[in-house]
């Protein structure tokens, strides 16, 4: 439970629910155990809960070595159940967790701003990406992002196409 709550939190018991796939009897037992070390936050005028050991953290997080970063599609920071910590836009929701053919997440400060896909094509890797509108200036950002993947997977970027 300390676990979840440390990389999910701010976090509610039905996501913790969802996440581990038990009963909410189970889920409510098991959060039980640490009703002690934790306290509620108000998120998008819902309260979640944090352990309060990580209060002080949340509140002056530590800048990243960068603020934009390319998630795959089941990149564990997605498993969050609670998702309208990452992004409170239902449509978009339902665009980043599908059921089968997740696509990629653009992260921006620990929000969802924008989704990616790619595709193999021989020996080239072609992706496109779609960015919400107020993060169109990250396009130079992304650029930087898809080269280093492309590298990574050990093939040439044959081309990266912005969604309008």
């Amino acid at each position: 439970m300390r676990k979840y709550l440390h990389c999910y939190g701010p976090a509610s018991i039905g996501g913790f629910t969802d996440w581990l796939g038990c009963s909410s009897a189970q889920a409510e037992r098991i959060w039980q155990t640490v009703i002690d070390e934790i306290e509620p936050v108000n998120l998008s005028g819902k309260a979640r809960y944090i352990l309060s050991d990580d209060k002080e953290l949340l509140l002056s997080p530590q800048q990243p070595e960068r603020k934009v970063h390319l998630l795959g599609g089941h990149d564990p920071y997605l498993g969050l159940q609670d998702r309208d910590v990452i992004t409170d836009n239902k449509a978009r929701q339902k665009q980043i967790w599908q059921t089968v053919s997740n696509p990629g997440a653009v992260l921006w400060q620990g929000k969802i701003v924008g989704m990616w896909k790619s595709k193999k094509r021989g020996k080239g890797l072609e992706i496109e990406v779609a960015l919400r509108n107020d993060a169109k200036m990250l396009k130079t950002d992304m650029q930087d992002l898809v080269d280093g993947y492309a590298l990574f997977q050990q093939l040439k970027l044959n081309r990266i196409t912005f969604l309008a």
